[in-house]
């Protein structure tokens, strides 16, 4: 921020950023920002001829009154950017923070059944999303079946969501960006982190290699749910009891970073995170043994050269990785011997080479572009058994095939400041997709108009056009998630999208509040879905020949988010209105209908209150109407027995309201040995409402109790399940 013009800036994420500002007077103030940090305001005598290193020192809580004058907010239309401390501070599940469930609190932005780690943007689905972890891509966000991500929040920096205008260097997916980002380690001194949690302990390891040159970060994170289940596993063993189950998880991330010149950078990061589940369960001597296992690992290498101040260059390598596999074993325990195993895998590889380049020649005037290369390797089924049990022979093997997919693409896109208050924005995406000889070609244009009203608003209206040349194919089943990427072929068309999207975003300067408020209408086509009740696994068929191809979607929507990003209370309120639809030649009579997650309000409240330097408490509030669920519109009798269910339409019902209440209190203190620690105790829907995991529809057949042929009515009963309701939790964190 230049402290005394309305003029500043935010920095990418490598720390870079370039403040141009014509007819500048010397000398000049400049005041750098970072939540958590000192403030540093930088005193420049005349105009640097080479480029800044700007240091901020932790802050350190005092007893002291502070006093400033508050400076405009700027805020960027349809895009949240969120403090990963600020997002840290939300109650969640079981006591573990988690990103993903936190940018569910925003506008616009929904979750699907309760503990799922997918996000609903803005009428799309999870796959829709392209997430980013230091750039490489993560296919998967899930650990535990969906009750946590994959990113564990003491290691990441920012995260930064996308979900209006999309600058043109992200490309291959429809709805939005998530791009996250790690933390650097601290290259000024070492410092570790433990935390013990309810269902997993973590770790935190950062320092300098050489001091103010480079630095190294290190975390862990694992679960320990399967210490409790070693009763019920030696109760199996001992056959006392018939069934057992077991999971656990981890992830590790790693980072470290080089200054090689003054003006250059290298860093290489890695991730790898998997989950294991395993059940195992036996009628008289016959035994089942199940288990499933899925799990993400990406490295990156990426380079960075600020060119004579005015080109900044970022080169960029990654690879990644998704696995999913389940397994299944049949034996008797009598002859252990003799056994039948099936096992199904699918994954996805990925190595990817990104080049892009930033200039600004002017203070109104920038551009930026680029090239990319993504080679990937998709295998949807991979399926290998043996033995002769009936079981096994009664489900169908069909050989393994792999998909290989080489895309290219091109961007540039450029910024234009007009009549000082006004910027132009215009990008264009050229790209290919060539898989099993089929060239697909086009250009994705994008562009948005910015305008800075003397008040300190921001209004913006933008238009994008998207492409997506890999799908995710998921079955509806409960608790498994079974999920397969798929790639666009001769017969699976690339999906593709547009969306015109307005809004404006007003600072309230004596509240210290801000109001966004923002609409949408987003169209989709060339969609494909599982064909209703069809499962992948076990079917026998080629994926192509289960799903319903060349769906089209529409969903458009209102949202509204007031935030108070200052002070001892702080937080928002968002709300978002929204229709979301679907039309498949071959469903609902080819008739639109609404989407699984077409709700139509959702609201969501969430505050954080520092009573002292010490205690502190937050809280969040959710509600959202029900989620569209298909239920018989009759039933009828088969053979004067059996109730049978008739469909006339899709998810023609609606599942109860959702609502509930999260709190924690946090206490932070220094332990006798002079470290410091934090204590937290939360509680996960506070007042114990009954949402609805999914409803049970059931029908019996009534007749008459004196003549059992007389058919007197059916009795129809719908029961709704649900998985959390009270759950209190407990998480203790030191630094060394």
């Amino acid at each position: 921020m230049l402290i005394g013009q309305n003029a500043g800036t935010t920095t990418d994420n490598y720390g870079h950023f370039q403040l141009k500002i014509s007819n500048l007077q010397f000398p000049a103030k400049i005041r750098v920002t970072y939540l958590g940090y000192n403030n540093n305001v930088l005193l420049l005598e005349q105009a640097p001829s080479k480029s800044i290193k700007i240091y901020l020192s932790p802050l350190v809580l005092r007893e002291v009154e502070i006093k400033a004058e508050k400076e405009p907010v700027q805020e960027r239309v349809g895009v949240i950017n969120i403090p990963v401390e600020k997002l840290k501070s939300r109650p969640m599940l079981l006591g573990e923070a988690d990103i993903m469930k936190a940018l569910a609190l925003t506008p616009g932005v929904k979750t699907g059944t309760e503990g799922s780690a997918g996000l609903y943007i803005r009428g799309g689905t999870p796959d829709q999303n392209y997430i980013l972890l230091d750039g490489a891509t993560v296919y998967n966000t899930s650990h535990l079946f969906g009750f946590l991500s994959v990113f564990n929040p003491d290691a990441i920096k920012s995260v930064t969501l996308y979900k209006g205008n999309i600058p043109a260097r992200y490309g291959g997916r429809l709805s939005s960006v998530i791009d996250v980002s790690m933390k650097e380690g601290n290259n000024q001194k070492h410092e570790q982190d433990l935390s013990l949690g309810v269902i997993s302990s973590k770790v935190l390891l950062q320092g300098p290699i050489k001091k103010n040159k480079s630095s190294y970060l290190f975390s862990g994170r694992s679960s320990y749910l399967g210490l409790f289940g070693l009763p019920s596993r030696i109760s199996f063993n001992k056959k006392k009891s018939d069934d057992y189950f077991n999971y656990w998880m981890y992830d590790l991330n790693g980072k470290a970073n080089f200054d090689l010149t003054e003006n250059s950078r290298l860093y290489f990061s890695f991730y790898s995170g998997r989950d294991y589940w395993k059940a195992l369960s036996r009628a008289t001597s016959e035994r089942y043994d199940f288990g499933i296992n899925w799990g993400n690992t990406t490295l990156s290498t990426r380079y960075t050269n600020l060119l004579k101040n005015k080109v900044f260059f970022v080169s960029q390598m990654s690879y990644n990785q998704y696995r999913y596999s389940v397994e299944q074993l049949f034996f008797d325990e009598s002859d252990a011997a003799d056994k039948d195993y099936y096992f199904n895998r699918s994954f996805v590889k990925e190595f990817s080479w990104r080049n892009s380049a930033k200039f600004s020649p002017m203070a109104y005037f920038n551009v930026e572009a680029g090239a990319e290369l993504v080679a990937q390797q998709l295998s949807p089924q991979g399926v290998k058994f043996s033995g002769g049990n009936v079981i096994i022979d009664s489900i169908p093997i069909i050989p393994s095939k792999k998909y290989m997919g080489l895309s290219t693409a091109v961007f540039v896109e450029n910024n234009l400041t007009l009549l000082k208050s006004m910027t132009l924005s215009a990008g264009l995406r050229g790209v290919t997709f060539n898989t099993g000889g089929n060239l697909y070609k086009y250009l994705e244009p994008r562009t948005s108009l910015t305008y800075k009203h003397r008040s300190g608003a921001v209004s913006q209206v933008s238009w994008r056009q998207n492409r997506q040349f890999t799908h995710l194919l998921a079955t509806s089943s409960v608790g498994l998630p079974n999920e397969v990427w798929v790639p666009a072929t001769a017969t699976t068309p690339p999906s593709k999208a547009y969306q015109w999207s307005v809004g404006i975003s007003q600072p309230i300067k004596r509240a210290g509040l801000v109001l966004s408020l923002e609409s949408y209408y987003k169209e989709m086509s060339q969609l494909l879905d599982y064909r209703q009740g069809i499962n992948i696994i076990g079917s026998g068929k080629d994926w192509e020949q289960l799903v319903e191809k060349k769906g089209n979607g529409r969903s458009y929507g209102f949202e509204a988010m007031l935030q108070k990003q200052e002070g001892r209370l702080n937080g928002w309120i968002s709300y978002t209105w929204s229709k979301n639809e679907r039309k498949f030649g071959n469903i609902n009579n080819g008739m639109w209908y609404p989407h699984r997650y077409d709700r139509r309000h959702d609201l969501a409240v969430t505050g954080n209150y520092q009573f002292n330097k010490k205690w502190s408490c937050a809280a969040n509030f959710v509600f959202s109407t029900g989620e569209a669920i298909t239920a018989p519109s009759y039933f009828y009798v088969l053979n004067n027995t059996y109730v049978q269910p008739f469909y006339t339409g899709k998810n023609t019902e609606r599942t109860p309201n959702y609502h509930r209440l999260d709190i924690s209190l946090t206490k932070n203190f220094t332990t006798k040995n002079n470290r410091t620690a934090y204590l937290n105790f939360g509680v996960y829907n506070a007042y114990a409402h009954t949402n609805p995991f999914y409803v049970n529809i059931d029908a019996v057949y009534q007749n008459d109790p004196n003549n059992f042929f007389k058919f007197t009515g059916f009795n129809v009963k719908y029961e709704v399940k649900s998985i959390f309701t009270f759950i209190p939790s407990v998480s203790y964190g030191i630094k060394f």
